[in-house]
């Protein structure tokens, strides 16, 4: 059985120390909680978004819900890179099995979830057609200058589950600004926005 320390992990850092997960020789993982000597208890999200998800608890004492695919991802898989994401290659996203799974930039991530029917809602009307500059000028109207690959890179850093407020000191705006931008009050016509709206949980 191979073991990774949680709190090793890109992005999960803040993760307590007493946290490890597990591979075992028939390619499935858990995630063990060395304080108690106990398996964490998985369950499975609702709607559209049903990944599997276990919830770990941070240094200053809060809980933190998190996609077991991606840390299995980051644990064990190879190809890692700020804003790419963990995709299941069989569609299902419950069959964690390691062999299922691989790293995927947002635009192969997009690409798939078109061609396989899943992810793709229906977002508030967007418009297919516009550019990054018209994106980018609608989305501002007046406030703080966002750049389009600013608003990629804030949906990358919220799918490797930074906080907000982690999120507005590495990109210099405001939390409230990252707020917005998460629940689609700015920036709704993004592609990242649209895809966010459609699958995330936490």
């Amino acid at each position: 059985m191979e073991k990774r320390k949680i709190n090793t992990l890109p992005t999960l850092e803040t993760a307590k120390d007493s946290y490890e997960i597990h591979l075992s020789e028939d390619g499935y993982t858990k995630v063990f909680n060395n304080k108690t000597g106990k398996y964490l208890k998985q369950t499975i999200g609702k709607g559209k978004d049903n990944y599997v998800v276990c919830s770990l608890v941070t240094v200053d004492g809060k809980s933190k819900k998190t996609y077991l695919h991606r840390l299995i991802g980051l644990a064990f898989i190879d190809g890692y890179k700020e804003g790419y994401f963990v995709d299941h290659g069989d569609n299902d996203k419950e069959n964690n099995h390691i062999s299922n799974l691989e790293w995927v930039s947002h635009k192969e991530n997009t690409q798939r979830a078109v061609k396989n029917g899943c992810g793709v809602g229906r977002p508030k009307k967007p418009k297919v057609y516009m550019t990054k500059l018209e994106i980018s000028q609608s989305s501002n109207n007046g406030k703080k200058q966002l750049s389009y690959e600013d608003v990629t890179r804030i949906f990358a850093l919220l799918d490797d589950d930074l906080s907000m407020t982690e999120i507005a000191k590495t990109i210099g705006v405001s939390q409230p600004a990252v707020s917005q931008i998460k629940s689609g009050k700015r920036w709704s016509e993004h592609p990242s926005s649209i895809e966010y709206r459609n699958q995330v949980i936490v």
